[in-house]
C-alpha cells in the first residue's frame, strides 16, 4: 500500500524542522548581560545605561538623601536649635508621607500626558528649591507645610523612573538595571550619616 500524500507531506515538514538549541552563554554574561549581544545592541545598551540608568540612580540617590536627612538633622542639633519637642519629628515625617502618597497617582497620570524629560526634572527642581527654603525655616509649622510639599514633588520620581526603565529595557535586561537603581537608595542612607558627621 502506497503512503497517502498527507503522510508524505507530514514527513517532509517534520524532516525540515530544525530544533534550535539555545546558544551557550559565556560566564561573563552572568555578570553583565551585554557581553553576549551584537556590537550594535551593546552600543545601544551602553547609551541607555549611561543616559537613563545614570540619571535614575543619581536622582534616586538625591531623592532618598533628601528623604532621610531630617532624621540625621534632628539628632544633630535641629531639635535644640528650633526648640522641637515630643512627636514633632514624627509629624514632619507623616506630612512628607501624606504628600508623597497623595502625589503618586496624579503625578504618574501626568507623566503620560507631559513628557518625562520635562516633568521629572521639573519636579526635581521643585523639591530642590523647597529643600533650600526648608533650611531657613524657624518653627515646626513651616517644617510641616514644606515637608508636605517636598513629599508631593518627590512622589513623581520613583514610580516615574520605574516606568521609564521598564519602557526602555527588555525583560532579560530589566532586573540588573532595577537592582542598580534600588541600590542607590541604600547608598544614600549610608552617605547621609557621613554628611551629617563631617
Amino acid at each position: 500500500m502506497a503512503p497517502s500524500s498527507a503522510t508524505v507531506d507530514d514527513q517532509a515538514v517534520a524532516s525540515s524542522i530544525v530544533v534550535q538549541k539555545t546558544p551557550k552563554r559565556r560566564w561573563v554574561s552572568y555578570l553583565w548581560d551585554t557581553f553576549d549581544k551584537s556590537p550594535e545592541e551593546r552600543r545601544l545598551l551602553f547609551k541607555l545605561d549611561t543616559a537613563i540608568l545614570t540619571f535614575a540612580s543619581l536622582g534616586y540617590f538625591i531623592k532618598y538623601l533628601d528623604q532621610v536627612n531630617i532624621n540625621n538633622a534632628f539628632v544633630s542639633g535641629m531639635k535644640e536649635d528650633l526648640g522641637l519637642y515630643g512627636n514633632q519629628l514624627n509629624y514632619m515625617q507623616a506630612c512628607w508621607t501624606v504628600g508623597y502618597v497623595i502625589g503618586e497617582i496624579p503625578s504618574n497620570m501626568l507623566l503620560t500626558r507631559i513628557r518625562p524629560r520635562y516633568w521629572i526634572p521639573a519636579m526635581e527642581l521643585l523639591w530642590t528649591v523647597l529643600t533650600f527654603i526648608l533650611s531657613r525655616s524657624t518653627n515646626a509649622t513651616h517644617f510641616y507645610v514644606l515637608r508636605f510639599f517636598i513629599g508631593l514633588a518627590e512622589s513623581s520620581f520613583y514610580p516615574g523612573m520605574q516606568y521609564i526603565i521598564g519602557s526602555w529595557y527588555r525583560k532579560d535586561e530589566l532586573a540588573k538595571r532595577s537592582c542598580i537603581f534600588h541600590t542607590s537608595s541604600g547608598i544614600a542612607s549610608m552617605f547621609s550619616g557621613y554628611l551629617m558627621a563631617g
